[in-house]
């Protein structure tokens, strides 16, 4: 397979073919030629022009059935001419196409002179009655106009059926790479593509989720959201996002752009309002300084021939964040004893920032008529100055991400081999080197000279708060690379389109972490202010993974026959990863260690189905049933190889129980006591840092082999219709059922090893049941405690009991009524149920681990669901007189799932327990409110911009821009502490309140 990779990568380099535009399902322009009888008319010449494509016209003959297809075509207005001996000609104008879309243009041709041409009008399609896929678009038009951020994820989150856990206002939330899901898909299936080519990091919990490149909208045409019955070409059922750039043109064009806003032009919408007060909030989000500036040109070298496009970018934000600041005294490490050990400086609250930057260049070359060459470079340094800084992280216990290394390029070709064949395929390559380093913020220590963050860091669970130290993670400095290789060979006529291909990605993940000096690779662990764990690190580590293979072949199938589009796609993958052998130097609590070579982790075979048929109800094209049925598999890059690493399955992290007998808050030998345990939420037993006997195995047998990789079942069924020229609404419903669930089983225990007990809960009248008895909670024994972990992860009864099924419906509508008024919108709703109730270890634990939508649960809570959670959408652009111009941004999403997460500390357990608890130091974790069940206020936000247009001439413009963000000033809580105890429920985000940006934009 190795060798059979290495060939088929060669081969596409050899080819270097790749189309400029790389979607899913292809532009095209596609109909039935007849004549005034209705009889179908072969061999007629379609010839389709515009200035987007870069050889001007493009041609095909319709074949036996009298229909055409022409491919590969750019977004833009087009221009098509029939012709025929015998007949008049026929010219149809202004065929508006976007990305993906299957514009269908039926003509009918009368007996006349070949000179004489008919010019016959109507309006663009707005139906596809022949592809399944669910896309939402948004051109650069819709990016200049609409006041929104505009990144491809602060974008996204504006489209209908796209969610994110992130709410971004203005652009205030920044280059966040915002977790954009849609119908029950999970967050790391999400993909970025530029020029069909892999946008995304190795490192990005192991899957292709995150990236440190940002689109351009200086630099970008179209952004494609594919949200539903994505074709064969993509492994993962996720929201992909195609990022769409500019080729330049005949013309020379470009464009000037600026904005800007500061902390004078934020509206209070904080002060009186009694939620905060009550809830102990000192200071609200807000922005202290905001900006964006680009500029970019594009034209001809030699028309028709060779085209340029170029851009430059460079923006960035400092945000004030909600109740989060500084330590009033980070440099003393013996503080005073104090419950929790913060005295925050009010007078000094922390910072979100970053600075960015994009400068890229297109060339795009027309070898010949059939042939032309494309190449893409984007270097982006970027600093995050203050990274992951809340109100549940001090702004000195904050990190420095820096990616001085952060760029892409591609190389792409096509050849069109005839008006039914095309070839076409690319190379790309992403790197980045990004740190994840420790604050300093200039202050130093007198005594050491060393930064104030040097020294322990804490982690309140009680409070749930980081400060001193960024504690619970390590220090590193990563590097990423993913290589991208494809290739596709597409038939096409009339009637019938197959297209055959494969793509290719692999690469390397470097992970060095570290801690940093008087921490001695630790960090304390509180609750509610007593100190009770301290937590080793067996750091230093040189972490190494690499993606050997992820390779998909495909073949996708479309065949027109009457009124029905049928779609069959079939897609192989094979992924395979491992670990190359590994040196670590020694640290505080372990010597220097190596370790081999670990294979085929894993090394996994699937066979994804994707079927779907389209129905042109009554033969117009204007009405579209359609059917779908998806099978999906996980996106990974690196994760397994991760979890099969050394560094993973030898115990790198433990907690010990302390009690601070000398009130000075730092750990000394005799006040630790009893086993050391994994950190909360980790699999393993007791055990020392550094062991060297495997915490956690995984089955071979899920390891390798034909479909054991996580996958997703994806249904869907839809009508589109044309509601008048140039609007579409479409209603779609979608169940997705997520499957292959694996569960972590430690063979020293059974459930008979563990002993229940009972807890009081807190007397808060919050909580669904103050006071009362929460039973059927479980701790190992102390014998049992002492056994050496077995961990195995493999599929068991538990396993194949865990279901999450998502069912929901979207309603959209897109107007584009004519060139100054434009309108989409709609909304989506829908509900996930889960269940988990298959005991595997411990009897009061279901979930191992947990996340925000799944969070972990007791026995209690192991079967839930969510309500029906809506969300509303709208964007409108309308220009009036005097080329005045409005638009507006409008989201109505549903408020963050409330959660209860208490740790019962062993003067809580002990009543009932008759003991101290064996095998969780920091407190049993216990859900006081049942997932799914509270929610706080939905996050209304409304978006204007008012603009005034100064005409200077031919494609020559002035535009001075008023952008009010958050115009109903409204304060809704985006995020909050989870964790029950004097924090619980306090705002860690709070939407930032009216503000005002002024800009400026200059296009020719």
């Amino acid at each position: 397979m190795r060798v059979l990779c290495r060939c088929v990568a060669l081969a596409a380099l050899g080819l270097f073919l790749s189309p400029g535009v790389a979607v899913s399902q292809t532009t095209s322009i596609n109909g039935t030629v007849t004549d005034a009888s209705g009889a179908i008319i072969p061999g007629v010449t379609v010839e389709v022009s515009s200035p987007a494509l870069i050889e001007g016209t493009r041609s095909v003959v319709t074949d036996t059935s009298g229909r055409y297809s022409v491919i590969d075509l750019r977004p833009g207005t087009y221009t098509v001419t029939f012709t025929l001996a015998g007949f008049n000609s026929v010219k149809r104008e202004g065929i508006e196409l976007t990305a993906g879309f299957a514009g269908n243009v039926n003509i009918q041709l009368r007996v006349g002179s070949l000179e004489e041409t008919v010019t016959v009008s109507g309006a663009s399609p707005v139906v596809d009655v022949q592809n399944v896929m669910q896309q939402r678009l948004v051109t650069a038009e819709v990016i200049q106009a609409v006041p929104t951020g505009k990144s491809w994820s602060q974008l996204g989150v504006t489209t209908v059926g796209v969610s994110s856990s992130l709410a971004d206002v203005g652009g205030s939330a920044g280059e966040n790479q915002n977790p954009l899901v849609a119908h029950g898909g999970a967050a790391g299936d999400k993909i970025i593509d530029m020029d069909g080519m892999r946008l995304g990091l190795l490192g990005a919990g192991g899957a292709y989720a995150s990236t440190g490149v940002s689109s351009n909208d200086a630099s970008t045409e179209e952004l494609s959201y594919e949200i539903g019955a994505i074709s064969a070409e993509v492994a993962g059922g996720g929201v992909r996002v195609n990022v769409i750039g500019k080729d330049g043109g005949n013309r020379f064009s470009g464009s000037v752009f600026g904005n800007y806003g500061n902390h004078s032009m934020v509206s209070d919408n904080f002060t009186g309002v009694e939620k905060f007060q009550l809830a102990g909030v000192h200071a609200p989000d807000s922005i202290k300084s905001i900006y964006d500036t680009s500029a970019a040109i594009g034209g001809p070298i030699q028309r028709d021939k060779l085209w340029f496009f170029t851009a430059h970018r460079e923006w960035g934000f400092q945000n004030l964040k909600s109740d989060a600041y500084y330590e009033v005294n980070p440099i003393d490490y013996k503080w005073d004893y104090a419950p929790g050990g913060l005295t925050p400086d009010l007078s000094r609250q922390a910072i979100d920032d970053q600075k960015l930057q994009s400068h890229n260049l297109r060339l795009t070359w027309q070898m010949d008529l059939k042939n032309k060459l494309s190449g893409y470079f984007d270097y982006q340094p970027r600093c995050t100055c203050h990274w992951q800084v809340s109100a549940t992280r001090a702004g000195e216990a904050s990190f420095v991400q820096n990616l001085p290394l952060n760029w892409q390029g591609t190389v792409t070709y096509t050849s069109a081999i005839s008006s039914k064949l095309l070839l076409s395929a690319g190379v790309g390559n992403m790197s980045a080197r990004w740190t994840q380093i420790a604050q300093s913020d200039g202050a130093i220590d007198p005594a050491t000279g060393q930064p104030a963050s040097y020294g322990y860091g804490v982690q309140d669970v009680g409070y749930g708060i980081v400060y001193r130290a960024p504690a619970t993670v390590p220090n590193g400095t990563n590097f990423s690379a993913t290589h991208s290789y494809r290739a596709s060979l597409a038939y096409v006529t009339g009637s019938h389109s197959a297209k055959f291909g494969f793509g290719l990605i692999n690469g390397p993940l470097e992970i060095p972490t570290w801690m940093y000096g008087p921490s001695q690779d630790s960090y304390l662990v509180f609750n509610a202010g007593v100190p009770t764990a301290l937590v080793r690190y067996a750091t230093p580590t040189d972490q190494k993974d690499h993606l050997d293979a992820d390779l998909g072949v495909f073949a996708q199938d479309q065949w027109r026959v009457n009124r029905f589009t049928v779609n069959l796609g079939l897609r192989f993958d094979w992924l395979k990863e491992s670990v190359p052998a590994q040196h670590f130097d020694a640290g505080t609590w372990v010597g220097a260690r190596d370790y081999p070579a670990v294979e085929n982790v894993p090394n996994w075979k699937d066979l994804d189905p994707r079927l779907g048929i389209v129905y042109d109800m009554f033969g117009t094209g204007k009405t579209a049933l359609k059917a779908t049925l998806s099978r999906y598999v996980q996106q990974e890059s690196t994760a397994t190889a991760q979890a099969n690493n050394p560094l993973a399955l030898y115990r790198s992290a433990s907690q010990q129980a302390w009690t601070d007998s000398n009130h000075d808050l730092l750990p000394e030998p005799n006040e630790l006591t009893g086993l050391q345990f994994p950190l909360t939420g980790q699999p393993g037993g007791a055990g020392p840092v550094g062991s060297t006997i495997p915490l956690t195995t995984y089955d071979p047998s899920i390891l390798t082999g034909w479909g054991k990789r996580r996958d997703n079942w994806e249904v869907s069924a839809g009508l589109q219709q044309e509601l008048a020229p140039r609007v579409s609404a479409e209603v779609t419903y979608y169940r997705r059922a997520q499957g292959n669930f694996t569960a972590t089983d430690n063979l020293s225990v059974t459930p008979a090893s563990y002993q229940s007990f009972c807890v009081t809960t807190p007397n808060d009248p919050r909580l669904p049941s103050p006071g009362s008895q929460v039973c059927g909670l479980y701790d190992l024994t102390t014998a049992a405690a002492a056994l050496p972990t077995n961990n195995v992860v493999t599929f068991n009864d538990a396993s194949r009991q865990r279901t999450e099924i998502w069912n929901g419906v979207d309603l959209a509508v897109n107007a584009r009524i004519s060139s100054k008024t434009f309108l989409s919108g709609g909304l989506s709703s829908g509900r996930t149920a889960y269940s988990n109730c298959g005991v595997v270890d411990n009897p009061g634990l279901f979930m191992n681990g947990g996340t925000a939508a799944a969070p972990l649960t007791n026995d209690a809570y192991c079967a839930w669901s969510t309500p029906f959670l809506t969300q509303l959408k709208l964007a409108a652009v309308q220009t009036f007189w005097w080329d005045l111009q409005g638009s507006l941004a409008f989201q109505s999403n549903p408020g963050p799932m409330i959660l209860g997460s208490y740790n019962a500390t062993n003067a809580v357990v002990s009543p009932s327990l008759g003991r101290n608890l064996a095998s969780f130091p920091s407190g049993y974790p216990i859900d006081l409110v049942p997932p799914g069940t509270q929610y706080g206020d939905r996050l209304n936000q409304l978006d204007l911009r008012f603009a005034k247009i100064v005409k200077l001439g031919a494609n020559r413009s002035v535009k001075g821009m008023l952008d009010i963000y958050n115009a109903l000033n409204a304060n809704p809580v985006v995020t909050q502490n989870n964790t029950f105890g004097a924090n619980w429920q306090k705002p860690t985000q709070i939407l930032v309140g009216r503000f005002f940006k002024v800009g400026g934009q200059f296009l020719f």
